[in-house]
């Protein structure tokens, strides 16, 4: 069997012993390499090759531009990577604001190191992970959302899969069709609920072809 190359993550933090602590954690994982690290998002811009990292681990306050702004922008250039949030600040105002911007996971600093790498192998499948205060957040800011906006929400993943559930396909085939296990599914598919607020495939199914009638 083909071993799989680890992710690659990028760590944009500015405090030094944070960051050092961060790529040290992250390269003795087997799973994982951290093919850059820098202090400022004008330092990452100026890199070339982001289309090769994975996963952005990412400050929200940095200096000079923001780690929201930060992720808008990675966001406006198409780059492929995940960006999870690092941070000591869980006021749902950034909280939303870093969801809206594109984050696909907010944590914070306090977050065990195993915990932490178990939540950039998470992102990188394309799942959540959410602090405690970032999940009630992300339920509120959803529940405020008019129901087709909700979809803005899901991962590209979530949206495939969701298509899956629209087109009534069964679990098995759409593992088959993404190339994922049937139990990934059901991950996906149970964040797909969380995040569009509803119980069951249908309405789930009913938003989906509610949002794609209302851009034809």
């Amino acid at each position: 069997m083909k071993k799989r190359k680890p992710i690659s993550v990028a760590v944009i933090e500015d405090d030094a012993v944070i960051r050092e602590a961060l790529v040290q954690a992250i390269d003795a994982d087997g799973r994982f390499a951290c093919k850059l690290d820098v202090p400022t998002a004008e330092e990452l811009f100026a890199r070339p090759r982001l289309n090769s990292i994975d996963v952005f681990l990412i400050d929200l306050i940095l200096p000079g531009m923001t780690g929201i702004e930060a992720i808008t922008r990675l966001r406006r250039r198409k780059i492929h990577g995940k960006m999870l949030v690092l941070t000591m600040y869980d006021d749902d105002d950034r909280i939303r604001q870093a969801i809206m911007a594109g984050a696909r996971g907010y944590l914070l600093k306090t977050t065990p190191l195993p915990e932490l790498m178990e939540a950039i192998q998470k992102v990188d499948g394309g799942d959540t992970p959410l602090a405690d205060r970032a999940m009630r957040a992300l339920v509120d800011l959803v529940a405020d959302m008019p129901h087709p906006s909700r979809l803005r929400l899901l991962t590209q993943r979530e949206y495939d899969v969701l298509k899956g559930l629209s087109d009534r396909k069964l679990y098995k085939e759409i593992s088959i069709q993404l190339g994922i296990g049937i139990d990934t599914v059901r991950t996906h598919v149970k964040a797909v609920y969380q995040k569009l607020k509803v119980h069951k495939r249908s309405e789930a199914a009913q938003l989906f072809r509610s949002s794609n009638d209302a851009h034809e």
